[in-house]
């Protein structure tokens, strides 16, 4: 019968997976487009989410909205985590600190949500999604004065093409319906 996937004990000479102590582990998909589409079409996902909360927000108050996001993921994700259980299963059961610690970040992403609506009711959508997407630079760089991570030519470069992306793309949103309107005008009649 084939070994498990999880199995670190290999007997002399066999082909078993190395322990993880070894290196890192591998990704369970290896297929970059797969990898880089998905996380294309996150990225777009994320793009759209400004204004279309911008636009929910006219008709929803920001608690509400706020907390509807949360509940509708969460009525998106239930059903998948059995399925998600058994290909992954954990590495030691859950405790009762671990319910605690899950319920807080419950609570705050609720909390991120709503603040994000709100936030958004008091700026533009573009203006918006540049704060935002200063976001990993910050990171970055508070860690690298926190001494998490070495700052590398590759995380730079990795933070900046992110950073532009999110802002062309917000960018091309936002222009979109001036030039749209600009393509379609009527022209006028010279004299």
């Amino acid at each position: 019968m084939a070994e498990s996937a999880t199995s670190h004990e290999a007997s002399p000479g066999s082909s078993a997976p190395a322990p993880a102590s070894a290196g890192p582990a591998r990704a369970p998909h290896t297929n970059p487009l797969l990898l880089y589409g998905l996380v294309g079409i996150a990225m777009a996902l994320w793009a759209f989410n400004y204004p279309v909360a911008k636009f929910a927000y006219r008709e929803i108050d920001g608690l509400t909205l706020g907390t509807l996001r949360v509940v509708v993921a969460a009525l998106c994700l239930v059903p998948i985590y059995p399925f998600y259980r058994r290909r992954r299963p954990l590495r030691r059961p859950l405790r009762r600190r671990d319910y605690w610690i899950l319920a807080w970040l419950g609570v705050f992403v609720a909390l991120n949500q709503v603040l994000f609506i709100y936030g958004l009711s008091y700026t533009t959508v573009g203006h918006s999604a540049v704060i935002l997407a200063i976001g990993p630079v910050n990171i970055l760089l508070l860690a690298v004065v926190v001494g998490l991570e070495r700052l590398t030519l590759n995380k730079v470069v990795g933070v900046l093409l992110a950073f532009m992306f999110m802002v062309n793309l917000a960018g091309a949103i936002l222009l979109a319906p001036a030039l749209a309107a600009f393509l379609i005008r009527t022209p006028r009649k010279h004299n």
